[in-house]
């Protein structure tokens, strides 16, 4: 035993440090001689990962190349191993290849145990900051004698003594970049486009392994963006909205910033805002109004900050702006009022110019009708009879939908009631016919005009008053309270007029029919049948009033009533 410790220290004092290389290859097989079981390296774990196949060889060297461990830059892992035991103490030493130049620095020896007699070794181990990333790189580990001088970083390939006994294992490993949450650079910015148009948003992060996700709240919360429709670039670091519809106004849009470890960070939130088209989505309705009625014309534009123009023409002639003065209200609205309407507007087209943040639109022309209400042209004027005749009052009106109504009054025009047919002819009618029963002298009458078109609501006009003037003959007997006549049909629409005497014997009569100006237009002699009846012809006769008198053979006026020839 002395003598093999005399050995030893003559070896020592030899100088085997001059041996060392001051670095060597990770593919280098390090010196080592057949070593003896109690000084094998017989178990090693790092980072709680233990070798699948740790053991010996006949030359003391051992590469594995499973379990690869992945180890984080900076990061710290425990290690045990389990070396043999006997009279030679061993060191426990670990190189890895930090900078990935394939070579043991000395100053990669990142695990150094001195001279032990123990079989237990754990410690642990800590990557340098300064590392590099990269896959398979290559860790070394030693257990060799080394009695009296510890292993160096230099000393991956060589070991004292020269000979050294021991055992060397090979092993990889994967540096990763250490995990730190991306930072966002670059948010995303409110951007507002026209519809149809191209909106672009752009975030920015730092990172190792940066990606991107974009999304979209469109009011129900963020969810994931997908390379469809409107959307390109969803997962790239700008977000691209192609041909946007209206319908994305006001959508929200973040980006989700990922590493390759971390949590991910959102972006803040960016708004789009889609100014419509300029357009009319609901264009206005021709109007038929009654001349004096007030009238809307109104038009639903797009929104937004649009202006309005109204304008008024013809399709023929073109549009002309509307001035801002009376009947107009609200030129530059959506809603134009005429207030009121008059005939001149009649068959007048209204459009309006709409004008949007995103063009001009103009609405449909539309045509409005102004409609004449009803107006009395001549007014009906007192008619003086004589006793026993009809009265005639004429009140002609002008207008579109409308009836008359026409009224009589008994007690001075105190009060006046409708009067019908008929008792009197033609009651709705521009011409009233007050047969001779009932023309009674004083009576009042006046008619009313009355509109039936809804446009012109329930206009209604009141004629002037006339009334009956009866006049009786004096100091002749009125015969006509004794012969009483039937004229019929009365107007006359054909080419006869009949004719009905009544308590009467009298079989023959002459009769002579004048016009309204006195003028004899016809004469005829007339037998009567036996039930007191004959005809006169009136065909010659032009359409208009007339009266009829008839007289006996000694001339005396039996009768006198007026007719119309229709």
């Amino acid at each position: 035993m002395k003598l093999k410790n005399l050995l030893i220290t003559a070896l020592a004092l030899t100088g085997w440090a001059s041996k060392a290389d001051a670095q060597c290859a990770t593919s280098t097989t390090p010196s080592t001689y057949t070593y003896y079981s109690y000084m094998s390296i017989n178990a090693f774990s790092l980072a709680s990962v233990a070798s699948n196949n740790p053991g010996s060889a006949s030359s003391g060297y051992n590469s594995f190349a499973t379990p690869v461990r992945n180890l984080t830059i900076g990061s710290a892992y425990p290690y045990t191993a389990t070396t043999g035991v006997g009279w030679y103490g061993l060191t426990f030493n670990i190189w890895i290849d930090l900078d990935g130049n394939n070579m043991y620095d000395p100053a990669e020896m990142i695990v150094s145990q001195s001279s032990s007699y123990t079989s237990a070794r754990s410690g642990t181990l800590t990557v340098p900051a300064s590392a590099t990333a990269g896959t398979n790189r290559r860790m070394r580990v030693r257990a060799i004698w080394s009695p009296y001088t510890p292993i160096t970083g230099a000393q991956a390939c060589t070991a004292y003594p020269s000979y050294g006994y021991g055992e060397t294992e090979d092993y990889f490993v994967n540096l990763i970049s250490p995990c730190t949450a991306p930072t966002v650079t670059t948010q995303p910015q409110n951007t507002t486009i026209c519809q149809t148009g191209t909106a672009n948003f752009t975030a920015a992060g730092t990172g190792v392994g940066t990606t991107y996700q974009w999304q979209v709240n469109t009011g129900s919360g963020f969810t994931n963006v997908a390379n469809t429709g409107a959307y390109s670039g969803a997962t790239t670091s700008t977000l691209t909205i192609s041909n946007a519809p209206y319908t994305f106004n006001t959508y929200q849009y973040r980006c989700e910033v990922k590493a390759n470890c971390g949590t991910p960070t959102n972006t803040n939130s960016a708004t789009l805002t889609v100014n419509p088209s300029a357009a009319v989505l609901a264009q206005p309705l021709a109007d038929t109004i009654c001349d004096g009625v007030a009238t809307t014309i109104t038009i639903v534009p797009t929104p937004g900050n649009n202006t309005y123009k109204w304008q008024m023409g013809t399709l023929s002639g073109g549009f002309v702006d509307i001035p801002n003065q009376a009947p107009f209200i609200g030129i530059n609205t959506p809603m134009l009022e005429i207030t009121p309407a008059d005939n001149s507007l009649d068959n007048v087209y209204f459009q309006c110019e709409v004008t949007g943040q995103c063009g001009i639109a103009m609405s449909d022309p539309i045509l409005l009708e102004v409609l004449t209400p009803p107006m009395f042209t001549s007014q009906p004027i007192n008619d003086t009879v004589a006793h026993g005749d009809p009265a005639f009052f004429f009140a002609p009106a002008t207008g579109e939908n409308f009836f008359y109504q026409w009224q009589a009054s008994s007690n001075g025009g105190v009060s006046y009631s409708n009067v019908s047919n008929p008792q009197f002819y033609r009651a709705n009618q521009h011409m009233l016919q007050v047969n001779s029963s009932l023309a009674k002298d004083g009576w009042m009458f006046r008619c009313i005009i009355i509109s039936t078109d809804a446009n012109c609501g329930s206009f209604r006009d009141t004629s002037d008053v006339a009334k009956i003037v009866v006049q009786y003959p004096a100091g002749i007997e009125d015969m006509s309270s004794k012969v009483q006549a039937n004229l019929y049909p009365n107007p006359v629409t054909g080419s006869e007029l009949n004719i009905v005497l009544s308590n009467t014997n009298i079989k023959e009569v002459d009769a002579v029919i004048v016009d309204k100006l006195g003028r004899t237009m016809q004469k005829a002699h007339i037998k009567l049948s036996s039930a007191n009846t004959g005809a006169v012809s009136v065909d010659k006769l032009a359409p208009g009033i007339y009266t009829i008198q008839l007289m006996d053979k000694e001339k005396n006026v039996l009768n006198t009533q007026k007719f119309t020839k229709e």
